[in-house]
């Protein structure tokens, strides 16, 4: 998420950054104890365990995205060039640089690439040519290169890709022709291939697909035409839904633009921008004022943008810009550290979706 206003980041730990840097941010990622912050004039620093802050240098380049992994970092400069470092291991070769030895340094890995997206120990980055390239842990087959071993160096693995998702352990990529193509881990049936084997190549899984997300053992996709389709264990995420299917499930005939999944929860904008969720609901992720089980999908706001969920939290944009929060927060941002909202709550205005 960008802000078209300058935003400040007073409800992080900011240790020796000032405000030269803290009210002029453009974007921020965040991983195992690192945040990654980038300024609106390309400029990017790490902060590692709320303390230490370390301005990185790129040749001389500023930066136009990041993403952080566990304790992994990937930038890609103005050029295209894209730079890896680690404040921790490279025992599966996430950085890319050829070797299991780490480096806090960035180094440069791949060139002409659009956008990077990193999981825990794995890599992924599609360049200009919409080439999806892939390195790191493939314990599960999640690289996708058709074995299980892991890959210390980019390869290629699609072609033509506009859209991808990773949780770690297993990837959806969407070509530009509407295609969704899946693999990686499928313990609860998520990948879709009518099994609970694990896929060690990408899978054609769908066509027509405008959007995908993948929670932890459940995927879920909206085609063109407005067309939610759920697979995996859609038990956890929606209690009185189809149960548990290795193939796509329509369960939403029309009208449908984007879902997101969390662990247990789910939810869901219609085109009219209402929010619609389901599911476990515990910490008040869902959004109903309670803590009962949601067992099908029920509306929870009007006049939203966009949804986003993680595993106990939930969060929205709406129309107007503002991010509404809900549900349990295992950090300090925004809300006190573990308190539960069981309502949306308002936490942020002039929000823009880039």
């Amino acid at each position: 998420m960008a802000c078209d206003k300058p935003m400040t980041l007073d409800y992080l730990p900011l240790g020796s950054l000032g405000p030269e840097v803290t009210e002029n941010v453009e974007m921020v990622a965040a991983g195992a104890n690192i945040y990654s912050v980038v300024t609106k004039n390309g400029d990017l620093y790490d902060l590692r365990n709320a303390l230490e802050a370390r301005k990185m240098e790129f040749d001389g380049e500023k930066v136009v995205s990041v993403s952080v992994g566990g304790e992994h970092v990937g930038a890609v400069t103005e050029s295209g060039k894209l730079y890896m470092w680690s404040y921790g291991h490279n025992n599966y070769g996430q950085i890319g640089n050829n070797s299991t030895n780490t480096s806090q340094d960035p180094v440069k890995v791949l060139e002409n690439v659009k956008f990077v997206e990193l999981g825990i120990y794995t890599s992924a980055a599609v360049t200009q040519d919409g080439s999806l390239w892939m390195w790191g842990l493939n314990d599960s087959g999640q690289i996708g290169n058709g074995g299980t071993e892991n890959q210390l160096t980019p390869v290629k693995i699609l072609e033509n890709v506009v859209s991808f998702s990773q949780t770690g352990e297993f990837c959806a990529a969407i070509t530009k022709d509407g295609e969704l193509w899946m693999w990686g881990a499928n313990y609860g049936g998520q990948i879709g291939n009518g099994s609970y084997e694990n896929q060690l190549e990408p899978l054609k899984i769908l066509e027509n697909v405008a959007f995908v997300s993948l929670g932890f053992d459940t995927s879920g996709a909206v085609t063109r035409d407005g067309k939610l389709y759920v697979w995996g264990n859609i038990k956890a995420v929606l209690p009185d839904g189809p149960g548990a299917k290795t193939v796509p499930e329509c369960i939403v005939d029309k009208d449908v633009v984007s879902v997101s999944l969390g662990e247990y929860h789910i939810g869901v904008v219609k085109s009219d921008a209402s929010l619609w969720m389901g599911g476990i609901n515990v910490y008040g992720q869902v959004g109903i004022a309670t803590v009962d089980v949601q067992g099908n999908l029920e509306k929870v706001m009007d006049d939203v943008m966009c949804v986003r969920l993680t595993r106990n939290y939930s969060t929205a944009v709406t129309l107007d810009g503002t991010l509404y929060g809900w549900g349990q927060s295992y950090n300090s941002t925004y809300t006190q550290c573990g308190r539960i909202y069981r309502e949306p709550q308002k936490l942020l205005e002039d929000v823009s979706i880039p």
